[in-house]
């Protein structure tokens, strides 16, 4: 068998810096993943940014349905190599934001099970937990220090962490040495799991009114929250104190000290006193 990098150099891949290209070279850390994934014969996959097919390959051995999304056509050729041996494999080749999740199946019926282009993460990651149908859990490698602010907890919070603890439940599973990647990039990776909540319904009142509290209260992360947020929502500061008051946070609180269960009983006081 190629080694990955044996096999870039055979169909010619030459990563693209505009694509933020690091292709996984180490079989070792793919193996890694499908165990802490543990991906059954009944399962659906999405896998975003297949690239050469290192994760691929171990993933059509296991699940049994593997939708394998890449946006470079360059990189096509490679995948279609793979998919002759493995019938439960299908290559879209299309950027992931412009595909429907309904695709995939219905809600929490498929998995993300992905190396993403970190450029997008942010981007893939709301996808994934905002719009339906929904994953049961994402297991994804991203840039360590995103995987860190995802579990973030107060006083350390941020929006990233706000959004995704209020949808679903993530969990640094395993770092990855920028070894492991070629081009090497500049930083390390980690592998973390997000399994969603299947009480939350994204479009939900509720939800809604989450994503617009939180987002005004992140808007200048150094200014005091109360401020934020009266200024953001054009709500009164004697409200703003009211609910802080009812909640027991503090009047000189900023958003990154936070909870998601604070930032719940923060709304439900100021807006259901």
């Amino acid at each position: 068998m190629p080694t990955p990098l044996q096999a870039l150099k055979r169909f010619g891949i030459i990563p693209k810096r505009r694509r933020g290209q690091n292709f996984l070279i180490d079989k070792n850390i793919a193996l890694k993943i499908i165990t802490r994934a543990d991906p059954q014969p009944l399962e659906t996959v999405v896998e975003i940014g297949s690239g050469s097919g290192v994760l691929t390959e171990q993933l059509v051995k296991t699940a049994g349905k593997v939708y394998a999304i890449e946006i470079d056509k360059e990189l096509i050729p490679a995948l279609c190599d793979l998919q002759e041996n493995h019938e439960n494999m299908e290559i879209i080749q299309q950027d992931i934001r412009a595909i429907p999740n309904t695709l995939f199946g219905a809600d929490f019926s498929y998995r993300v099970i992905a190396n993403i282009p970190y450029n997008i993460t942010s981007l893939l990651i709301r996808k994934f937990l905002e719009e339906e149908p929904r994953p049961s859990d994402m297991i994804l490698m991203v840039q360590l220090e995103v995987a860190k602010r995802m579990c973030a907890e107060p006083p350390r919070m941020n929006l990233l962490a706000a959004m995704t603890q209020y949808y679903a439940k993530p969990r640094l599973l395993f770092k990855v040495s920028r070894s492991c990647f070629y081009p090497k990039p500049k930083v390390d990776s980690a592998v973390v799991r997000i399994e969603l909540d299947r009480g939350r319904n994204p479009k939900s009142e509720h939800a809604k009114r989450y994503t617009a509290w939180v987002k005004a209260g992140y808007c200048s992360p150094r200014k005091l929250l109360a401020s934020n947020l009266s200024k953001g929502l054009d709500i009164p500061r004697e409200y703003i104190r009211t609910a802080f008051d009812g909640c027991g946070i503090r009047p000189e609180s900023r958003a990154q000290e936070l909870s998601v269960e604070a930032w719940k009983c923060l709304i439900h006081e100021a807006l259901d006193p």
